[in-house]
Order: structure tokens, then C-alpha cells, then sequence
């Protein structure tokens, strides 16, 4: 296969996969997020936002969207990628319940975090919980 096959046929797995996504969502009573910010081999940074959903049926689902973050990871930065991703995918925010997050002063800072600029534009308050897992890691390195 040529390389332009190949392409076009990614970018159709692509395309169907953030449909997928977004059906899902779409199809969820409320949901929930959970960010991580990260840095990859290349040093450059990745938002990997976590969606996790339930339904009427009470089917309980989940999908990982990333996001590269050029430049600095400052809260604001994090704030308008996830914000542009929740856009991009016409998410209905109004379903969103609450916010897992991994401490990190970019996300949590009362003022500049990303999860108080996203209660901010959704104009209501969020639950926001501390990742277990992050939880685990630090109690491991005590």
C-alpha cells in the first residue's frame, strides 16, 4: 500500500474513534473527567484526559483522549486544551459531575489550576478528587 493509503486510513480509525467517543458521551447521564499532565521521551508535554461515563442503563464507560502542550503547563494552558477538547467533541457540559486530578499545583491552585478556571467558565462547582493511584506512589516512596 502506498503511504497516502495509509494515511487516509488512520485518519479514518482516527475520525471513528473520536465518534465513538463522542457517542458515548453523548449517550451518558453525567460524566466524569480525569486529567493527568505528563511529559513524553521528546520532553514535550501531554494532557491525557480520561472521560468516564454512565448511562441510563447504567452501563458504566470510559475513554483516554491526549493532548500535546506546547510550551508551558501552566494551569490556564491546561485549562484551554481540555476546554478545546471538550468543544471539539460537543460534549454537554451541563453532564459534567465532577473532576479526578493528580495534585499537581497546575491543577489544583485555587486561583490559575485548571480545575478552578473549568468551574469558573462552567460557572458551578465541581466534585474534584485525588487520584488513588498517585496517592498509592506517594505513600510507596514514604
Amino acid at each position: 500500500m502506498s503511504k497516502q493509503t495509509i494515511t487516509r486510513r488512520i485518519e479514518e480509525i482516527s475520525h471513528d474513534v473520536c465518534e465513538q467517543v463522542r457517542d458515548h458521551v453523548h449517550a451518558c447521564s453525567i460524566f466524569s473527567l480525569a486529567l493527568d499532565e505528563s511529559a513524553d521521551i521528546c520532553d514535550v508535554a501531554q494532557v491525557s484526559i480520561f472521560v468516564r461515563g454512565i448511562d441510563d442503563n447504567f452501563n458504566v464507560g470510559k475513554e483516554l483522549v491526549f493532548e500535546s502542550l506546547y510550551g508551558k503547563t501552566r494551569g490556564s494552558d491546561i485549562f484551554e486544551k481540555v476546554k478545546l477538547c471538550l468543544e471539539n467533541q460537543q460534549f454537554d457540559l451541563s453532564k459534567l459531575l465532577s473532576v479526578c486530578i493528580d495534585g499537581a499545583l497546575s491543577m489544583i491552585g485555587k486561583a490559575a489550576g485548571a480545575v478552578a478556571l473549568l468551574e469558573r467558565f462552567l460557572d458551578r462547582p465541581l466534585l474534584k478528587y485525588h487520584c488513588i493511584i498517585h496517592q498509592e506512589y506517594m505513600c510507596g516512596k514514604v
